[in-house]
């Protein structure tokens, strides 16, 4: 479209720089034709400053309006009830997520699952543990899951599989230590069980990752029965000391594993005649010293008593060792004893 300027020479071009009279706030004034096409245009963007390009953006539509406010009508409502008369919906396109196993910093040291118990079949040797999965504990941990529960025997070298050996380091487990891990092999993807005196064992072919998931004790020749209850574990009670003597501070050695420290659950129980006066003290393994009383006993001269006491304030050394004193102040002991109960390890 022209623009035409009345009273301009027909032979002269019109252009932007034109005066022409105009109104503006009731007052004639005179404007270029370029300032009457920017207060027309005002800060309209570049596609959207002449009639044909806000036709178009209209979809060249005389009643926009109204075809808009029909089109939301049969939208659903956001709130309320909606009951998709006359709704058309559209079939919605679900995709199956792909989760990738996890791995790294934020499940190192993690574990569920793998709960021990002594397998019933063979008491003496084999064990069971649960379906679970533990994180290795290399360079970057990665998840190595057990699908389902495995039976391992003690006497007899590792092998592959539900009710093969486990034994790491030769033909079956002495009476001692043996540290339980669960292992991976990367490249099958095969998960086990192995178990080995060393807490750094030489695996089997393949297997290059592991986590140390329980530790258990054998003696005289057979795997002690452990309940297990997170990281708490009762064992069968042991007497490591039946003596009526008073006993300057030692080590003692308890029926919990070696290699580690772990929190031993030990009682202690004291039958006193009269007239006699006792304390009993403890220590943690490194401590080097009994440190911490734990019971004491007095009795008149026409009374006798019995006491016992259990304690979990102390850690072993990795010789699974505590400090024990026994001191007898007046009087004497009628049975002392000591016994391990139990111990918690927090398989760090």
């Amino acid at each position: 479209m022209a623009i035409t300027i009345e009273g301009l020479n027909p032979t002269v071009l019109p252009s932007r720089d034109h005066v022409v009279p105009a109104m503006k706030d009731g007052i004639t004034v005179k404007l270029t034709v370029g300032q009457i096409l920017d207060l027309v245009i005002d800060a309209a963007p570049g596609q959207l400053d002449t009639l044909n390009e806000l036709a178009a953006a209209l979809g060249d539509d005389p009643n926009f309006a109204a075809t808009i406010t029909a089109a939301l009508a049969a939208k659903a409502s956001l709130t309320g009830i909606e009951t998709l008369t006359n709704k058309t919906l559209t079939a919605p396109v679900v995709n199956s997520p792909v989760i990738a196993t996890p791995s790294g910093e934020f499940i190192r040291g993690r574990w569920s699952g793998l709960t021990w118990s002594n397998n019933t079949g063979d008491v003496t040797n084999d064990f069971t543990l649960s379906a679970g999965w533990a994180a290795s504990d290399g360079a970057v941990p990665e998840m190595m899951v057990l699908a389902s529960a495995m039976t391992k025997r003690t006497d007899a070298a590792w092998s592959a599989g539900n009710n093969a050996g486990c034994w790491l380091d030769g033909a079956s487990m002495p009476n001692g230590t043996g540290h339980v891990f669960i292992m991976r092999n990367p490249t099958t993807q095969a998960v086990d069980i192995g178990a080995s005196a060393s807490l750094s064992p030489t695996l089997p072919s393949g297997y290059t990752q592991k986590f140390r998931i329980h530790s258990c004790v054998r003696e005289s020749g057979a795997v002690v029965a452990v309940e297990q209850l997170g990281n708490y574990y009762a064992r069968v009670p042991k007497i490591e000391r039946d003596s009526t003597a008073a006993l300057a501070a030692t080590t003692i050695t308890l029926g919990v594993p070696a290699g580690i420290k772990v929190r031993p659950r030990i009682s202690t129980q004291f039958v006193l005649p009269a007239s006699s006066n006792i304390a009993v003290s403890i220590g943690s393994g490194g401590a080097g010293s009994a440190n911490t009383l734990i019971q004491t006993g007095f009795t008149g001269t026409s009374e006798a008593d019995s006491a016992m006491v259990e304690s979990q304030a102390v850690i072993t050394n990795t010789s699974g060792q505590i400090w024990l004193e026994v001191v007898i102040a007046g009087g004497s002991i009628t049975v002392g004893r000591l016994r391990t109960l139990g111990w918690e390890d927090p398989r760090q």
